[in-house]
């Protein structure tokens, strides 16, 4: 959201920097929240140096000002860095909150003299903290708002709430044209959101053949119907679901922008989806989501729901992706990059189903 308002007399504008991935974006909302309710009156940005969808997520956001992302030219793109500094100078922030990997260099760049951040200690990003197992299993969001703390100079009450994503009466009204073009087949059934795919971390994929199997599971024994949410790039994944469940699902991956999905989650029963940036939208809407991870320590990123249910496999190696600054980056690189997980592929449909059944009642 952009907008003209001006900050209030002796109130700070503050830019706070963001990692532009979906998952990481819907992270840092309470803390945007806390940071907008402890300084009311201040101008508050968000910036990320790359382009991608998770700016729709802060477009809609009331407890920002302006918003701005660069690119697609590339996250280090000297064009884009150049282009958000000019930005940023003539913004005139006095403080800068860095939610994301090192910014402080982009905002000496942009001329803002205060800054803070999340991380415990200096070099972070490659040398993992000494004492890993104090805050190893804190919740992303919640180091977040350890940035928030720092820039108050004391810890800020915490609300109690999980993650902000605000739709439009047009969100709404897509997922509802897309929910009677569902009904058409449901025909009353219970709705079951699935989202099977896993856009940066290939390795977070449960299978799409049990999603299929967990889907003609959830039909037979609860009477459930099926939504397959995603990106462009998820589309094929949910052909393939569709086309095992002939009669009892619909594919919408590629069909609807992440507030959209929201809209339509948040009429659905349940949501089942990997550890990737969908589940952590559906999070924010009433309907309770089962999250399948491997890799991913649910400590650090688990959906924040009250009714979320998150099923691992049981294995020794799980979990192996944690929080920065607790993991070494050649380790964190290699579960970006490399595609297999064994444990995710030896987790099985009875126990993803008996979460599903749990919270379906």
């Amino acid at each position: 959201m952009s907008s003209e308002r001006p900050a209030g007399e002796g109130s700070p504008r503050i830019l706070v920097a963001l990692w532009p991935g979906i998952g990481d974006i819907v992270f840092a909302t309470p803390a945007i929240r806390h940071l907008r309710r402890e300084f009311p009156d201040a101008y508050i940005a968000a910036l990320s140096l790359d382009g991608g969808p998770g700016k729709e997520l802060l477009d809609t956001n009331p407890y920002l000002d302006e918003t701005y992302f660069t690119g697609k030219g590339g996250i280090y793109s000297a064009s884009n860095i150049r282009e958000a500094a000019r930005w940023a100078r003539s913004r005139r922030f006095e403080a800068g909150l860095e939610l994301a990997f090192p910014m402080r260099w982009f905002f000496r760049l942009a001329g803002i003299r205060e800054a803070h951040g999340f991380a415990e200690r200096p070099l972070w990003l490659f040398i993992p903290y000494r004492d890993k197992e104090e805050g190893r299993n804190t919740h992303a969001s919640e180091h977040f708002l350890k940035a928030v703390d720092r820039l108050a100079g004391r810890r800020v009450a915490r609300d109690g709430r999980g993650y902000d994503v605000f739709l439009t009466d047009a969100d709404r009204e897509r997922a509802e044209e897309l929910l009677r073009e569902a009904e058409r087949q449901a025909g009353g059934r219970r709705r079951v959101v699935i989202h099977p795919g896993a856009r940066c971390n290939r390795n977070k994929r449960w299978g799409a053949e049990k999603f299929a199997e967990l889907g003609r599971r959830l039909a037979e024994e609860r009477g459930a119907f099926i939504l397959v949410v995603g990106g462009p790039e998820d589309a094929e994944l949910g052909d393939g679901i569709a086309s095992a469940l002939p009669g009892r699902a619909l594919n919408l991956a590629g069909r609807t922008t992440l507030r959209e999905t929201a809209a339509l989650v948040e009429r659905c029963h349940l949501f089942v989806g990997n550890d990737s940036g969908p589940l952590h939208v559906a999070a924010s809407t009433p309907t309770p989501p089962v999250a399948v991870f491997a890799s991913s320590n649910p400590g650090n990123f688990a959906p924040l729901h009250p009714r979320a249910r998150v099923v691992q496999p049981e294995e020794p190696c799980v979990p192996c992706l944690h929080f920065p600054g607790y993991m070494w980056l050649p380790w964190g690189f290699r579960l970006r990059y490399y595609d297999r997980c064994r444990a995710m592929e030896g987790l099985g449909v009875e126990p993803v189903l008996e979460a599903c059944l749990e919270v379906l009642g």
